[in-house]
């Protein structure tokens, strides 16, 4: 009569009751046999599952992540926050190491450059480009006339030698 009390209920209405050991079994039901077979006695491997290749693509992303975790240096070799914000501040203060006027003289600043441009010569001291290209054009027609003038009187001279 236990077998065929076995076979008239349907698994979903056994109760679920504690943790699994490997003397407990498992009900395989099928439509014309229900067999027990101990947790024991099962084996699932790579080879005899239809997972297995997830397995193995599995097996490969964690020799990828050992790789990466392995190339991670050690505690010891890093610093903390505070200990580079400490190294960050103590080299980004400059105060001690130049001051204004040796920046200044270093780097040209707006001071050393206004005092250069005032030590020049005083702008009534020179020419700018458009008044230095009007007196050239001047003194070119200055060459010019003097040209027609010399013709001029070399013609007069040869007429009245001859």
């Amino acid at each position: 009569m236990g077998l065929d009390t076995l076979k008239q209920i349907n698994i979903a209405d056994l109760p679920v009751t504690g943790d699994i050991s490997g003397d407990d079994y498992l009900i395989i039901q099928g439509s014309e046999i229900t067999a027990r077979v101990q947790f024991k006695d099962i084996y699932i491997t790579k080879e005899n599952t239809t997972f297995g290749q997830e397995i193995n693509d599995l097996y490969e992303k964690i020799d990828k992540l050992t790789t990466i975790v392995d190339a991670i240096p050690n505690v010891e070799d890093m610093y903390t926050k505070d200990q580079v914000d400490t190294k960050l501040t103590a080299k980004s203060n400059i105060s001690e190491i130049l001051t204004k006027p040796q920046i200044e003289e270093s780097y040209h600043s707006k001071t050393i450059v206004d005092a250069k441009v005032q030590s020049r010569a005083a702008k009534i001291d020179v020419y700018v480009k458009s008044e230095v290209d009007q007196k050239i054009a001047g003194v070119i027609s200055t060459i010019n006339s003097l040209e027609s003038e010399i013709q001029s009187i070399e013609k007069r001279l040869q007429a009245l030698e001859g």
